[in-house]
């Protein structure tokens, strides 16, 4: 069996999309050492910061050649899966193959357009990425005729609705071997977890608003921010932020803060949300469509309205001053991650 993921960019950066294609194909390849597993990376050279480069086209060729090589140094990929750098999705880039998977809606109608020797065509929709394309292209994404595969109820249902052909649910998987609750790591009192993002769906505003009325509220409160970003200001020294962060470090900041807090606008899934609960870190997260796939209020989450600061700043305060909550909501989350 041959198999090809289609990757949009160079993952040098930890993202969550990337890292869950990353896991079908080292799990895939665990099953059959047999198996031949092709991840294509597609980065045409002339636009974003490569294009700006003045350099020849065969340098930014040989550039992302290296870094295709080089990438991801953020997740283990198994050395026996084959990183092919592509420019454009077309035959003659992309191997022959059995399966064929877009990977995002940008490699979509890439893939679609691929002769049947490149395999069967999937499509893996882990978001509704309308920062990608226009909601009307991102729908005509679904309709190809691909085998559409989503990774939350709610992407599922409107593929469906979009497409009136069926989709497979497959929800995100989590590794417990790397996500797990280590208690030789103290849990730093009144320390919250947080994903630092300059994507408005993610909801970033609203948390650290929030959190700066937990603050006043909580004095000792601190604050362990992680993402790729480079911060665009500074923050005040309660807060520490670790910027393209390691599986490693990812386990090592949510075992060792009391709450993690995401108050996402929307999302497909929202990855870390599960990871900290591996870890036995409480989340407080917003009612997005994606958390409702994992979040049950009071049960193994605190679920808080879209949006509202006050409530998302409560929900936090509950967590940090009520132990007893905080032991159930932390062992609950535990046992669910374990189911996943």
């Amino acid at each position: 069996m041959k198999i090809t993921f289609i990757l949009p960019g160079i993952p040098t950066r930890p993202t969550g999309g990337s890292k869950i294609v990353f896991e079908y194909a080292n799990r895939l390849l665990s099953l059959d050492s047999e198996m031949v597993i092709n991840i294509c990376f597609c980065s045409n050279p002339s636009v974003g910061r490569m294009g700006k480069l003045a350099l020849p086209s065969f340098v930014k060729e040989d550039i992302n050649s290296f870094r295709c090589w080089y990438f991801p140094r953020w997740f283990n990929l198994d050395k026996r899966i084959n990183k092919i750098y592509i420019s454009t999705i077309n035959d003659d880039t992309v191997p022959d193959a059995d399966w064929v998977f877009a990977t995002a809606s940008s490699t979509a109608f890439g893939v679609n357009s691929l002769s049947p020797e490149k395999g069967k065509k999937g499509y893996l929709i882990q978001d509704y990425e309308t920062w990608e394309l226009p909601p009307d292209k991102l729908d005509e994404t679904f309709c190809l005729g691909m085998k559409n595969i989503a990774v939350s109820q709610w992407l599922k249902e409107l593929v469906e609705k979009i497409s009136s052909e069926s989709c497979e649910y497959i929800p995100n998987p989590i590794d417990t071997t790397v996500f797990h609750p280590d208690y030789s790591y103290r849990r730093l009192p009144k320390t919250v977890a947080l994903l630092y993002h300059e994507g408005a769906h993610k909801g970033f505003s609203y948390a650290w608003n929030a959190l700066l009325l937990v603050k006043k509220k909580i004095p000792d409160l601190h604050v362990k921010m992680f993402g790729t970003f480079k911060l665009k200001h500074s923050f005040p020294e309660w807060v520490t932020y670790k910027r393209n962060a390691s599986s490693k470090d990812l386990f090592k900041i949510y075992n060792e803060s009391e709450a993690y807090l995401c108050a996402s606008v929307n999302e497909g899934y929202a990855l870390t949300c599960v990871e900290a609960m591996a870890c036995g870190c409480s989340l407080v997260v917003t009612d997005f469509k994606g958390s409702r796939e994992y979040a049950v209020d009071s049960v193994n989450a605190i679920v808080v309205p879209v949006g509202d600061v006050q409530a998302i700043a409560d929900g936090v305060i509950r967590i940090l001053e009520d132990s007893v909550l905080r032991e159930h909501i932390s062992n609950t989350g535990i046992s669910f991650a374990k189911k996943k």
